[in-house]
């Protein structure tokens, strides 16, 4: 081989030794089974529009080939019960299903029956008054008064300090009142939140003109803000352990108990106590707001 030849068989050699850019083919296009049905049907629909799960780790189904599902069902108002025991409204525009059971000290097994097939449909919101008994009612106790208030959670919890309170300032923004939530939570014993439930309360009806309210906090540094442009706002007090009589006045009254944490139309009823997660009843509890 003469040497020209030789310098270009290197020169070949070399480039064979550069790195190869890889081309990867297209990925394939996923194909949906048609879905048979006109309208959303939950049971069916993960068949026909769920996408493929991802083969490797960060890839996914690109955005135009992901399948929109088609319109939910109606509720027709030919549907709705007539029983007479219970009032229904269903708001076609926000899919809201209204259920008065306040109208009747009487339960009624199509309004019971109704009611419980439309809170498994994702595609209604359900909103139900009437479900705890007033007094007078029948069969069932009704929600104590006595219980059922800042001053006896104050009594109860008294110096156990709720650290989940979401807190709302009320203020002026060009020349219109708003209320506007705080980043963080604050932590309060229920005797003080009680105190303070009274203050607003006072201040508001022109009975008392110091606004401003102390408290020490969990971490024993004494604050202050004032109670007639501040909403505190309990959340997720847990009422099973914490409150246990209004736990029981709370069983003892709902009309339909079935419908609670481990009743006979909860899938957690098949589960001993001991095994079950915590799913509630937890208390809100707000002050009046003006």
């Amino acid at each position: 081989m003469d040497e020209t030849a030789e310098g270009s068989s290197n020169r070949r050699s070399k480039r064979d030794k550069r790195p190869k850019t890889e081309i990867h083919p297209p990925a394939n296009t996923y194909h949906y089974k048609k879905d048979p049905n006109s309208v959303y049907v939950e049971e069916e629909a993960e068949v026909y529009h769920n996408p493929p799960l991802p083969s490797n780790v960060g890839d996914g189904v690109p955005t135009n080939q992901l399948r929109g599902i088609p319109p939910p069902p109606d509720v027709p108002r030919s549907i709705l019960p007539k029983s007479g025991h219970c009032r229904w409204t269903f708001e076609e525009a926000t899919r809201v299903l209204n259920a008065d059971f306040s109208v009747s000290q009487k339960l009624d097994v199509a309004d019971e029956i109704f009611f419980y097939r439309m809170m498994e449909r994702d595609d209604v919101t359900v909103i139900s008054t009437g479900l705890f008994s007033k007094p007078g009612f029948k069969r069932t106790a009704a929600l104590d008064p006595e219980l059922w208030n800042s001053k006896y959670i104050g009594e109860i919890l008294h110096r156990e300090y709720h650290h989940k309170i979401r807190r709302f300032d009320i203020v002026d923004v060009e020349g219109r009142s708003k209320c506007v939530e705080r980043d963080a939570m604050l932590s309060m014993t229920a005797m003080d939140y009680d105190q303070y439930v009274q203050k607003r309360e006072r201040v508001l009806q022109g009975l008392d003109t110091e606004k401003a309210f102390r408290y020490v906090d969990h971490d024993n540094i004494t604050k202050s803000f004032d109670v007639e442009t501040t909403v505190l706002y309990i959340i997720d007090l847990d009422v099973t352990t914490m409150l246990p009589a209004l736990y029981t006045n709370f069983k003892e009254s709902v009309r339909l108990p079935g419908v609670l944490p481990g009743g006979a139309h909860c899938m957690m009823s098949a589960v001993c106590n001991d095994a079950r997660p915590f799913m509630g009843p937890n208390l809100y509890v707000s002050p009046i707001i003006s």
